[in-house]
């Protein structure tokens, strides 16, 4: 597959303990992506509060320009 529109899925896993880490992940991998990569984000959810939810959403948003699904 070539790098241009390419789609790559990543799957993490996290509770609320390591919810500031998953956020710094997800915040460098879409930072350093090349532009043209579709990333395609699977969570486990292993106890993340809404709070956290909200933090881990708001930190994506610079980014949201379609180049990312976050489930």
């Amino acid at each position: 597959m070539s790098a241009i529109n390419s789609k790559i899925s990543i799957v993490l896993g996290a509770d609320d303990n390591y919810a500031l880490p998953l956020a710094a992940t997800l915040y460098s991998i879409l930072k350093n992506v090349n532009q043209q990569t579709r990333l395609h984000f699977y969570v486990l959810d292993g106890g993340l509060s809404e709070d956290s939810k909200k933090r881990i959403t708001r930190v994506c948003q610079p980014h949201d320009n379609g180049k990312y699904e976050l489930e």
